[in-house]
């Protein structure tokens, strides 16, 4: 049981509130009473808030459909309309640009390679047994830069 179904636990039970209060003077008593039922306004503002809003859609989409039925329009007709709208809107994501470099390093058989890549991120496995064979660091082993 987390805290919150415990807290809902308790102020369901008038026994249960009266052993938490227990210790607390009137005027604190007051304080808590105070600040619920400001909580309590608030919920119901936001309620009243959004029935409005939900009520206002309503309105507004029974009008766009009486403005459909008048236009000769139909919702396939709009899916095409906020496809294309859509495909034109969408924006690449942009990635921050990284720096490669051509690498050069010896595997444990001798064997020289090249790898071309950025200094951070993944490496190859051979070129990491290298780097730790050597006691190198991976910009030692720069060949060139594009």
């Amino acid at each position: 049981m987390n805290i919150n179904d415990e807290l809902l636990a308790i102020l369901r039970s008038q026994t249960k509130i009266r052993r938490l209060l227990t210790g607390l003077k009137s005027d604190e008593i007051l304080k808590v009473l105070s600040r619920v039922e400001k909580t309590y306004h608030e919920r119901v503002a936001d309620e009243n808030a959004k029935e409005v809003e939900i009520k206002q859609k309503e309105s507004a989409m029974a009008e766009i459909q009486e403005k459909m039925k008048e236009l000769g329009l139909s919702i396939d007709d709009l899916g095409e309309v906020t496809v294309t709208a859509a495909a034109q809107t969408k924006k690449k994501r942009q990635y921050k640009e990284r720096e490669r470099h051509t690498f050069q390093y010896e595997t444990e058989s001798g064997e020289k390679r090249q790898w071309f890549g950025a200094s951070f991120g993944r490496k190859p496995n051979e070129m990491m047994a290298y780097l730790k064979r050597t006691g190198k660091v991976i910009t030692d082993c720069i060949v060139s830069t594009p």
